[in-house]
């Protein structure tokens, strides 16, 4: 199956550009990065504090997801200070 670059998001946006905006790939990749590239934000220890076990949700689901948002924490603790 063939796809058709002329169509989307992505070329509308694109074909969208000032003229001569963009003189190097690096431009035109960091513009592209900027426009669709969304980075999951960091974490603070308030929304930590916040993490509570959902009514329904099985212990090692929420400790698997609260790992997960921890991983996305900046700040240097221990893991006694996490508990």
């Amino acid at each position: 199956m063939a796809v058709d670059i002329k169509q989307g998001t992505a070329f509308g946006w694109y074909i969208s550009l000032s003229a001569n905006s963009v003189h190097t790939w690096n431009e035109i990749e960091s513009k592209f990065h900027t426009q669709f590239y969304r980075t999951k934000s960091e974490v603070s220890l308030l929304d930590l504090s916040r993490l509570v076990q959902e009514p329904g949700e099985a212990a090692a689901a929420y400790i698997a997801r609260f790992k997960k948002a921890r991983h996305r924490c900046k700040v240097a603790l221990s893991e006694v200070e996490f508990v």
